[in-house]
């Protein structure tokens, strides 16, 4: 686990949101694909999992969901439909275990598009319940 500092504010905070999550669920980031990794170096989602699993008291799962496809970064495109093709196919599952709860931990939802795919693709592998743990939100006007 990388190394966290924790508040007394953001405990309080932990223990309110852990009441939402089942005990057994399992924290997921959004995975970067393996190129965009080794080049920006970490995957912030990862992070963040770390910590709210720290937090929460629940495991983090690196390895369960996979990006298969190099995708055009979604903050490079603006164009609301545009995102959902983007990320269309980009995940897939890397187990046979049967998994109940996944919380998927994410920087930023715009669209939903990144986060809807990879719940897409968890709840056809078997998973479920899916939540979403997101840092930072922008609501776009429909189209």
């Amino acid at each position: 686990m990388r190394d966290l500092i924790i508040s007394k504010g953001q405990t309080r905070l932990a223990y309110q949101c852990r009441q939402i999550f089942p005990q057994d669920a399992i924290l997921i980031p959004i995975p970067l694909f393996p190129s965009r990794h080794r080049s920006r170096g970490f995957n912030q989602a990862a992070y963040m999992a770390d910590v709210f699993g720290h937090l929460f008291k629940l495991n983090v799962d690196e390895t369960i969901l996979l990006r298969k496809k190099d995708t055009t970064a979604q903050s490079a495109i603006k164009e609301k439909g545009a995102r959902f093709e983007n990320i269309k196919g980009a995940f897939e599952i890397n187990t046979k275990q049967k998994i109940r709860t996944i919380v998927l931990v994410d920087d930023v939802w715009t669209t939903g598009a990144t986060m809807l795919e990879a719940c897409k693709v968890l709840k056809q592998s078997g998973v479920i319940q899916v939540f979403a743990l997101i840092l930072s939100g922008k609501i776009q006007p429909s189209a």
